[in-house]
């Protein structure tokens, strides 16, 4: 949900929703949830569609496959199923975080990429956190692989600004064709900035905070109807009433 100036994303796991910095593209949402069996991560997952649209959101970014860790691919036959049988009618972008090298390539290896939808499920591009944690050789490893299929890369920069750019310049394509972009939760220096723009880089921030229940008069989703007390009455998804409180 975007208006301009701040999107919501709502997390299952906390029950709360957040605010977002605007960043350039609809950055919306995560519904997630850590265990279970096949039947209850789908009711979740439903469950989660539900109140995000009870709070006007039609779009979100999924983080499943690193929530998920070993079941990941449990929860991407899942997604494109409820894609499939037009029960995820969400608008779900599920980030490729996935925290095994070699389980990434063999993601790449099936024939996954970036831009791959099926109705309202689309795969994003490799999600790259770096930060104190993070071992250069392993990074370069995954970009390489990026780049050998095509697949674009969101860099989350929590720190380790010059880590970052070590990795990008040894990894990147020149002119950085495939749209590879850094998403930086962290305060870069003139020179840092320069450094990225050098490599054809977009920076966009990241920041997060609590905001109140109920979302403001200005916030839209398709379309939604609210009352005086600011509280959501009816969400429309291309031209479908989605909820009804």
């Amino acid at each position: 949900m975007y208006d301009g100036k701040e999107a919501f994303i709502y997390q299952s796991k906390q029950k709360q929703f957040f605010s977002l910095a605007k960043i350039g593209y609809l950055h919306s949402g995560k519904v997630s949830q850590e265990k279970g069996s096949f039947d209850e991560i789908r009711q979740w997952l439903l469950k989660g569609q539900e109140l995000a649209y009870e709070k006007g959101i039609t779009s979100v970014i999924s983080d499943d496959f690193f929530d998920f860790k070993e079941n990941y691919e449990q929860v991407f036959r899942m997604l494109m199923n409820l894609a499939y049988e037009r029960k995820l009618s969400l608008d779900v972008y599920e980030d490729v975080h996935i925290q095994e090298l070699k389980e990434y390539e063999r993601f790449l290896e099936n024939g996954h990429s970036f831009g791959e939808s099926l109705a309202s499920f689309h795969i994003s591009a490799l999600k790259l956190v770096v930060d104190e944690k993070s071992v250069k050789e392993e990074l370069l490893e995954y970009c390489k692989v990026s780049n050998r299929y095509n697949m674009p890369i969101h860099i989350y920069l929590e720190n380790q600004v010059d880590l970052a750019l070590e990795v990008l310049k040894g990894s990147l394509y020149e002119n950085n064709p495939l749209g590879t972009k850094v998403i930086s939760n962290y305060d870069l220096s003139s020179k840092q900035s320069q450094s990225f723009k050098e490599l054809n880089i977009t920076i966009e921030p990241f920041q997060q905070k609590e905001v109140e229940k109920n979302v403001r008069v200005g916030d839209v989703a398709d379309c939604m109807l609210i009352n005086k007390k600011k509280e959501v009455l009816c969400t429309i998804k291309a031209g479908k009433v989605v909820y009804r409180k």
